[in-house]
């Protein structure tokens, strides 16, 4: 249950700087949409074809998700977490007695982190910024829809068909990108993510090459969190170093010991949703 209960809290993630009403709602909109994310893709883990069917639900999530983030100006932009749950749970083989237990727990720990944000409501000293105005145009819209939801898919497209193990991830990354303001920030961050993702490898089978399990890894996983979330707004490249290992870590959480072939498949499918991710705002952006 620990992924279900990861994905909610990044619901924590939304509206750092905005004021707490604004906060509030955010990360209530957003929430609602990862905690669905998760679901559904818990859901399509349990059909047959799952694979197949979840390079369908990839984009169609990214590009519902993305519309609705420019639309209500969310910070962090884009619909990089909902891909990630999606995508993660849809790859998970699951029975049905899941579903109900996927949406509780990421509804729990969503509510949780909402309630956490909300804190700081009381201290009258402390209320953030206003919320930005909502400027777009419906072309923007569209252009955001199509670029998620294009690049989401050919990502888990390449990666299925490649039988590689856990080809969401290269779906994740196509779309970081997409998530910077101009076209040179995207650029940057694809290439950030590129390089800090190959360093984060070594630092990946330094830690694998301990063995951790049970709270050990968990132990790791809250320690390399806090590490990625004190570099995020800095330096994503630097971020990524410490996301690189959490990320693999919270994929194996039901396994004693991790496979070092991991780390050459989140290095493979690293080089593929970067790619992709450039080559689509490449062809995408006037």
């Amino acid at each position: 249950w620990t992924l279900y209960a990861i994905f909610g809290g990044f619901t924590s993630t939304y509206g750092r700087t905005a004021s707490h009403v604004d906060r509030f709602k955010m990360q209530a909109a957003a929430g609602t949409l990862i905690v669905l994310s998760l679901t559904i893709g818990t859901a399509v883990g349990t059909l047959p074809l799952a694979s197949f069917i979840a390079i369908i639900g990839i984009g169609l999530v990214g590009g519902a998700t993305a519309g609705m983030a420019e639309v209500f100006q969310w910070r962090p932009s884009g619909a990089l977490f909902m891909v990630f749950a999606f995508g993660a749970c849809a790859s998970n083989p699951e029975t049905i007695s899941k579903i109900p237990i996927s949406f509780v727990v990421g509804a729990i720990c969503a509510i949780f982190a909402i309630a956490v944000g909300s804190i700081g409501v009381w201290h009258p000293t402390n209320r953030g910024l206003a919320a930005p105005k909502i400027n777009f145009t419906r072309t923007e819209i569209r252009r955001n829809v199509y670029q998620y939801g294009g690049t989401a898919s050919a990502a888990m497209f390449i990666s299925t068909v490649d039988h590689l193990s856990h080809p969401y991830w290269a779906a994740m990354t196509a779309v970081v990108p997409l998530t910077a303001t101009s076209t040179t920030d995207r650029i940057n961050r694809g290439l950030h993510r590129l390089v800090g993702t190959f360093i984060g490898l070594f630092v990946a089978v330094a830690i694998i090459s301990t063995r951790p399990h049970g709270w050990i890894m968990l132990l790791w996983i809250g320690f390399l969190l806090i590490c990625a979330e004190l570099f995020i707004l800095k330096h994503y490249g630097m971020a990524m170093v410490f996301m690189t290992p959490m990320a693999l870590l919270m994929t194996q959480l039901n396994v004693k010991h991790i496979s070092t072939s991991l780390v050459l498949d989140r290095g493979i499918t690293t080089g593929i949703g970067v790619s992709i991710g450039l080559s689509v705002l490449y062809l995408t952006t006037d």
